[in-house]
């Protein structure tokens, strides 16, 4: 439940556009790929979930920018 409400408020943050509405669901993202076996079978679905959603944001956050340039 904690952690659904940490999303939560992430979700708001990206709506705001605010740097720690970032910063909050990719550490979350990165906490549910990290526990995602420990948490069979409901946690490789949170695991796909939170890979997708964190490729989106950072997509979203780096956009059309060029490495080394």
């Amino acid at each position: 439940m904690i952690r659904g409400v940490i999303r939560i408020i992430g979700a708001v943050g990206l709506w705001k556009n605010r740097m720690w509405g970032f910063a909050i669901p990719v550490i979350n993202c990165v906490i549910a790929l990290a526990m995602m076996m420990t948490l069979l079978p409901f946690g490789v679905m949170d695991g796909t979930l939170a890979g997708a959603a964190l490729i989106l944001m950072f997509w979203q956050y780096f956009g059309k920018r060029e490495i080394g340039g």
